[in-house]
């Protein structure tokens, strides 16, 4: 207590001529230059635009060295006044203690967001110094934290397919870069395009699974009134026999039984509305078809993209009256296509726009049949055989090869590692495939935190073999950052930038 009154009486002292706290003193009064980019935002507002003043007075002086006003010291936090950052766990430590790392001060070029291992270690509970010798260990799924998007089994492929003399000419010379690109490699390493990769052995699979839109029942009458088939039809009306025989004998096909909500198996349940759907089809073209896929949010434009009203027609005149439609010839060029009691789209190519859309409208109605009939590894185009289908907030089918990284504060790259190591087998220096694990599991349902890695999981001292003291650097930053894809974001305040931009 008696130093802080000497403290006192000697700034009294002293401010009474101005040796501490008169207009000439600076070395309270000015800490150092601030960054170029805040002080362009302050303008004149100064200090105050960022710290709280405090009285003239050598009371008030003194009481504002012990009770710092730093922008994010006071009762609110002034650097969120132009950053608009995450409070969300983990997405900046918290925005609310911003000087505990970021210091100004430092010149008009010294970036504020420069942080030591010391900062880092203040915080953490379990303390550490540096990375080789006391960091903590990775968890037990490093560095996977979900199954891939693209079902490809590297077990089987290297092991299995690759090694088979009917595929050994198709599969690539190289193990790892055969594949992948590892002139982009980065956070991930990009995969080939289909063309180059998977084309050679699964191209002829998309065109061997065809999409059935509809495919004629067995009926037990005829489906349409005799009279309309014969104003429709350039062949008349059916011929009746004495006892009605149905030329087909197969049960309702599961899509159009899904969008019409009744029993592909039970005559009696779709009878009516196939006997509806057929006069349609007679009079408004593909009209029907369009109204029940609209009625379950799907886009007709999409999904029934290229379908020739004409084919359709003829094909419905003979099956209303019960008969075989006999195509005028097969279509090699895949498309839409009529044949015998079956319309059907068939793909000859990857990446095919209306397979596309019929997947993602399976996913997004989450109507059963549909889902059964389509998202699974025999369906239409083979697609879902390489294409994961994954429940988070939706269901969706995975077309891309991979996901944003689910580690927004981790970072890594393979380029410097690719360029240290070499291409090709040193990838397996890391990735040590697992013969073990049961991979495919993981696309027998949706959920793509549950899985098994193809390769067995990375510990910390596989990255210490370098990143040790005397070798490679180990510091926090090398592999950590902050405000990473958190809605961070800087802006000025209009009146600032107007100011600003008048040069004023």
């Amino acid at each position: 207590m008696m130093t802080f009154i000497v403290v006192i009486a000697l700034l009294e002292a002293f401010g009474s001529n101005g040796a501490l706290t008169s207009h000439n003193a600076t070395l309270f009064r000015d800490p150092g230059e601030i960054l170029d980019v805040h002080a362009s935002v302050t303008g004149v507002r100064a200090c105050n635009a960022c710290h709280e003043p405090h009285d003239a007075d050598p009371k008030g002086f003194m009481l504002a060295v012990f009770q710092p006003s730093g922008p994010s010291q006071g009762k609110s936090n002034k650097c969120l006044s132009c950053h608009v950052i995450s409070k969300k766990p983990g997405s900046g430590h918290t925005a609310d203690a911003c000087a505990l790392c970021h210091t100004e001060h430092k010149g008009a070029i010294a970036p504020v967001s420069i942080l030591t291992d010391q900062q880092c270690h203040t915080c953490h509970k379990n303390k550490f110094t540096t990375f080789s010798s006391s960091h903590p260990e990775f968890g037990k799924t490093y560095p996977y934290v979900r199954r891939t998007a693209i079902n490809f089994d590297h077990v089987k492929h290297l092991e299995t397919h690759f090694k088979d003399k009917r595929f050994a000419e198709k599969a690539p010379k190289d193990r790892c870069i055969g594949c992948h690109i590892v002139s982009k490699a980065s956070w991930r390493v990009p995969i080939k395009p289909f063309e180059e990769s998977c084309a050679g052995c699964h191209e002829e699979q998309i065109a061997k699974r065809e999409l059935t839109l509809f495919a004629m029942p067995e009926l037990n009458k005829y489906p349409v009134d005799p009279k309309v088939v014969a104003d429709a039809c350039p062949g008349g009306a059916p011929e009746k026999t004495e006892e009605f025989e149905s030329a087909s004998l197969e049960p309702l096909n599961p899509i159009t039984a899904a969008l019409m909500g009744v029993d592909g198996a039970d005559i009696s349940a779709y009878e009516k509305g196939i006997g509806a759907l057929l006069e349609g089809i007679l009079n408004e073209g593909a009209a029907p078809f369009s109204k029940l896929l609209t009625k379950a949010d799907g886009q007709p434009a999409h999904l029934l993209n290229g379908l020739a009203p004409g084919m359709l027609h003829s094909a419905a005149c003979s099956w209303a009256a019960n008969v075989e439609y006999e195509a005028p010839g097969d279509s090699e060029f895949g498309g839409w296509q009529a044949g015998e009691f079956f319309f059907k789209y068939r793909a000859l190519r990857h990446r095919d726009p209306v397979l596309m859309a019929w997947l993602n409208f399976a996913a997004a109605a989450e109507i059963e049949g549909l889902s059964k009939e389509l998202l699974n590894a025999e369906s239409a185009g083979s697609c879902a055989k390489c294409h994961g289908v994954s429940e988070t907030d939706a269901v969706r089918v995975e077309w891309k090869s991979s996901e944003t990284a689910l580690r927004p504060h981790h970072k890594y790259s393979h380029a410097p590692h690719l360029n240290l190591l070499g291409p090709g087998s040193q990838c397996e220096t890391c990735h040590i495939v697992d013969k073990k694990a049961d991979f495919a599991a993981a696309f027998k349902q949706t959920d793509p935190k549950v899985f098994n890695s193809n390769f067995s999981t990375i510990g910390k001292k596989v990255c210490a073999t370098c990143h040790r003291q005397g070798r490679v650097v180990e510091k926090c930053l090398t592999c950590h950052r902050y405000h990473n894809q958190t809605g961070f974001k800087q802006r000025m305040m209009a009146g600032e930038i107007k100011t600003k931009s008048m040069g004023q």
